[in-house]
């Protein structure tokens, strides 16, 4: 029987085509053997690329870094609308394409920078009295969905393919933002048809996938330490086991320190982030031990 690792941070991993987020983490679970693990920000089984995934006390970052943009790269196939908005579901309408050319394009990508709404897809796992839409979706239920602000920073044009009538582009977007349904919207304003066919995640906050790793290549040694997540915060070595013990049980302490927030750590251990609360008196604000 083998002791699981407990080691904990984050893992920077490059998920495949046809794979599903949780089977992916569950998969790097068994291969790692480790105690726990959760990803942060699921992508479509369909879509590839960047997964940030906890492991052991890391699952309790990912909750602080939901807020963080994502960037994708993603392609249109013009003609074809399907009922979930990608190549996986069943084509509903076609409509023959009309040539366009760059300038146009670009034109329609730039008209979606900024704030704006966004109805979320049918084929979602948002859910409606505990029940996902896409388990409705399924069922032939259609059911009216709330708009959403989203904020897309940066958005342009890769590459225009007029003979196989695709558009390759990409997207910095705000949390809660559907690539579907975007890709929907930029074939509207085309006075098109369209669906995406590929979509690849290639940023989340800081991190890129130049800096993941594929599941045959990923190990242990690319874990990422908690600590160095939040390398703002001042790293601070606890050697009174008096305030250890009231770090790792979360209660107030007395701190003489010149910081509003310090990360405290033990043996290379990651314990808590406190915060001031006056002159001298810090608080608990996120507990790893």
């Amino acid at each position: 029987m083998s002791i699981m690792n407990e080691q904990s941070g984050i893992l920077l991993f490059d998920k495949s085509e046809g794979r599903i987020s949780l089977k992916e983490e569950l998969t790097l679970k068994k291969k790692l053997d480790l105690k726990k693990c959760g990803h942060l920000g699921t992508l479509d089984p369909f879509a590839s690329g960047l997964l940030i995934i906890g492991v052991n006390k890391g699952t309790r970052v990912l909750g602080m870094f939901e807020e963080w943009r994502k960037t994708y790269i993603a392609t249109i196939k013009l003609g074809e609308l399907t009922d979930t908005g990608d190549l996986t579901g069943n084509i509903v309408k076609t409509k023959e394409v009309s040539p366009h050319k760059k300038e146009e394009i670009e034109n329609v990508l730039n008209s979606f920078l900024g704030k704006s709404k966004q109805i979320p897809p049918m084929y979602s796992a948002l859910k409606r009295d505990g029940v996902p839409l896409y388990k409705l979706a399924r069922d032939g239920i259609e059911v009216e969905r709330k708009q959403r602000e989203i904020d897309i920073k940066d958005i342009y044009l890769n590459e225009y393919d007029s003979i196989n009538n695709t558009i390759t582009f990409t997207a910095d977007v705000s949390k809660g933002t559907y690539i579907r349904t975007l890709g929907e919207d930029i074939s509207t304003k085309l006075d098109e048809l369209g669906h995406l066919i590929k979509l690849r995640r290639i940023k989340v906050g800081e991190f890129s996938i130049e800096q993941s790793k594929d599941f045959g290549n990923i190990s242990l040694e690319d874990l990422i330490p908690i600590h160095e997540l939040f390398k703002e915060i001042p790293l601070i070595e606890i050697t009174n086991p008096s305030i250890e013990k009231r770090v790792r049980n979360g209660s107030e302490i007395y701190f003489k320190s010149k910081h509003d927030k310090v990360f405290f750590t033990k043996d290379g251990e990651d314990l808590a982030i406190y915060a001031r609360l006056d002159e001298q008196k810090y608080k608990s604000v996120k507990q790893f031990a």
